[in-house]
């Protein structure tokens, strides 16, 4: 089962707005676990306010509940993409809020 738990730091889950925390993270790894449920966590790296420290409480978290098998997704900032361009917008509950554009006639537009 994939779980995007993005981050073990508290920190940079709320800059990311996310609404699990690192111990509701902890929680449901566990009893996936103990219910022989094999899970793969995604994380974020590189989100905007990661540092060393947050970096290594996602490591810590990863090994703390034994997650089988990770995933890091690195943020690249790339100026094409509008969410770049605003990147100093960011602000304590995560980026202001963006919508993103469909073509007309593709799926959702």
């Amino acid at each position: 089962m994939d779980v995007g738990i993005e981050s073990g730091s508290d920190a940079v889950l709320r800059n990311m707005d996310k609404k699990l925390r690192r111990e509701q993270s902890l929680e449901a790894i566990r009893a996936l676990n103990a219910e022989g449920i094999y899970s793969r966590g995604s994380f974020i790296v590189g989100f905007p306010g990661e540092t060393e420290e947050t970096l290594l409480d996602t490591v810590a978290l990863i090994n703390e509940c034994r997650l089988p098998y990770h995933h890091p997704y690195l943020i690249l900032l790339h100026q094409a993409v509008p969410r770049t361009q605003r990147k100093g917008q960011l602000r304590p509950g995560g980026m202001t809020p963006w919508r993103r554009r469909r073509p007309p006639g593709t799926w959702g537009g």
